[in-house]
């Protein structure tokens, strides 16, 4: 216990005494980390919209104008029929024609627009349990005779979902590269610290101190670097995504993105281990050729 409370007390002596040291290296380990954290956003939120695709396929099917209002529930009924059919909930011409209005409400253009001018269709939103059956189940839809036509991105969907395994590891492979870059940046940057302390360590050395003796307050030191580093960056990024998630989840339709909270926490998780990761193991590369005398 001695021990600890001497390296905890030397650690942060030497964080408060090295202000502009610490300083380079808590930057450099947020941007790092927001560069990744970043990244982790989007792979994340895309392995997350492809497994959304992939269980809870939606597309939309168009009824003929011919149509009448009265037989929509039948046509309905009809669609549910289909086997791999989840759910297909109507979309009337009117309720269209609306949320179009509501959301284009600026446009001049649709001040005089009235009901009667009413250019939309009536709408199934059907979605399918399996993404990969989606296209057997479309050209069962396409036979019932009150379909028009049907809208659908099955292919893009299906690239996304494809590509779930090369997100993942791309990601990774990123992750590792930035790691060894800011690993290589931290080590020399805390090694200008360490330079000016290098005959205190020889000292130490002499009268009989052990490697991890001397090693533990500096590693102590890059550990609570990254540590602050973890926390502020993904304060920074949490807040970027809630600011984001509120427009980005108005735009998207039948995907959703992962909560902020959710995020925040994956996030802090993540970020943690990588910051205290790389604040340590860079402070120990960097006091390691000081410890040969």
């Amino acid at each position: 216990m001695k021990n600890f409370s001497y390296f905890i007390k030397e650690a942060f002596s030497s964080l408060s005494s090295n202000k502009t040291v610490t300083f380079m290296t808590l930057i450099t380990i947020v941007i790092s980390l927001i560069v990744t954290g970043f990244i982790q956003l989007v792979s994340v939120n895309l392995v997350h919209i492809s497994n959304q695709l992939s269980s809870n396929f939606e597309f939309n099917i168009y009824i003929k104008d011919s149509v009448a209002d009265e037989e929509l529930e039948s046509v309905r009924q009809d669609i549910l029929q289909v086997a791999m059919v989840d759910d297909a909930v109507l979309m009337t011409k009117s309720e269209a024609f609306q949320e179009f209005k509501s959301k284009m409400s600026d446009d001049p253009l649709l001040k005089g627009l009235s009901e009667e001018d009413n250019p939309f269709r009536n709408r199934f939103m059907v979605t399918v349990t399996d993404l990969n059956q989606a296209d057997r189940v479309m050209d069962e839809i396409r036979m019932i005779s009150e379909v028009d036509a049907i809208s659908d991105n099955l292919e893009t969907s299906q690239k996304l979902v494809d590509a779930r395994e090369k997100i993942n590891l791309y990601s990774i492979i990123i992750y590792l590269a930035l790691a060894l870059l800011c690993l290589s940046i931290i080590s020399n940057i805390i090694n200008v610290s360490i330079f000016s302390r290098r005959k205190h360590i020889n000292i130490m050395k002499y009268v009989g101190a052990t490697n991890w003796f001397v090693k533990t307050p500096f590693v102590i030191e890059g550990v609570l670097v990254g540590l602050f580093g973890a926390i502020f960056s993904t304060v920074l990024l949490a807040y970027g995504y809630h600011l984001i998630y509120p427009k980005i989840y108005m735009v998207m339709q039948g995907v959703f993105l992962i909560q902020p909270m959710a995020i925040f926490y994956q996030l802090l998780g993540i970020n943690t281990v990588y910051g205290v990761c790389i604040g340590g193991l860079g402070a120990g590369f960097a006091v390691n050729k000081y410890l040969k005398v």
